[in-house]
């Protein structure tokens, strides 16, 4: 695995404290994919992290499944043979640069990318970091997120692969999952 360094990944992820505001707070954190910048919201507001959380529908389900899918054949397209890793992740990150890159006027819409990608790195997520697909409401909108219980922590990983997309910015799915994890581990 390539060590690198990924700055200004904004993961958003909250974790409950004791305090009654809301804030974010910019954290460094040395990883074996390198060090990596991200900002962390804490919460102690009433009710905790959201408002409420509700489980996926089936047809949610069944559309992450589908988009899961579509995640090798993503890699196969943008990311030459050579180039390759046996980190999923660092594929994703690799594949996701080429497609930003691309100047095809063929290449796949945003929101393809958002949900494949999105999914892989919830999936991923939900198989070594003990979170689940959820879909959190709260006074911002609806937005399916990882959940964890101990100690409470949501991801959004559709919104966070959107926001890379808005501001061009790749190298930030591992690192996506590094804050996560570092994240589950502080408890």
């Amino acid at each position: 695995m390539r060590k690198r360094l990924v700055a200004g990944i904004v993961l958003c992820c909250a974790t409950l404290v004791a305090s009654c505001d809301e804030r974010a707070e910019t954290k460094r954190l040395e990883t074996p994919r390198g060090t990596i910048q991200y900002k962390e919201t804490t919460s102690g507001a009433r009710g905790g992290i959201g408002d409420s959380l509700r489980e996926l529908t089936s047809e949610q389900r069944a559309k992450i499944q589908t988009d899961l899918d579509h995640v090798e054949p993503f890699i196969r397209k943008y990311v030459p043979v050579e180039k390759r890793s046996a980190d999923l992740l660092e594929n994703l990150d690799l594949a996701f640069a080429a497609w930003l890159r691309s100047s095809d006027r063929n290449k796949e819409p945003a929101q393809h990318i958002i949900d494949l990608v999105g999914a892989a790195l919830g999936n991923y997520s939900i198989e070594r970091l003990d979170v689940r697909w959820m879909v959190a409401i709260d006074e911002k909108g609806t937005e399916v997120a990882l959940v964890g219980d101990d100690p409470p922590t949501r991801a959004y990983p559709f919104a966070s692969i959107r926001y890379r997309i808005d501001d061009s910015k790749v190298d930030f799915v591992g690192a996506l999952f590094e804050a996560l994890k570092h994240q589950r581990e502080k408890h």
